[in-house]
């Protein structure tokens, strides 16, 4: 038990702040998903906050794809989440929730 708790109190969590294009790609998505079928959405945007809380406890864990930027993968939607981590602010900016259908190099532009 006492491993444990020291384990937990290693972990930090950095802030988490949305770029303007990853607010209105998450709620395009959720408005998608949730006219096809009820709950859908809701279901989505469980999965964005669960994949954000682990990026907001080990932002790290996941590599480095262009410059500064981080992607991963959602499970069950066929989304990634592309962000950048600033370690000597603690922050976290999540730049896109980006359909892997789409484009891959518009996952790193600013729109």
């Amino acid at each position: 038990m006492t491993k444990l708790l020291k384990k937990q109190e290693k972990i930090t969590v950095h802030s988490v702040r949305f770029s303007e294009r990853a607010i209105r790609e998450l709620a395009g998505a959720v408005t998608w998903y949730e006219g096809n079928r009820e709950g859908l959405g809701l279901q989505f945007k469980q999965a964005i906050d669960n994949k954000i809380g682990l990026i907001g406890q080990f932002p790290k864990r996941y590599p480095k794809r262009k410059r500064n930027f981080r992607e991963t993968p959602l499970k069950r939607f066929p989304y990634l989440i592309v962000y950048s981590f600033y370690e000597n602010e603690g922050a976290i900016v999540i730049n896109s929730i980006f359909h892997t259908s789409r484009q891959p190099s518009k996952k790193y532009k600013a729109k």
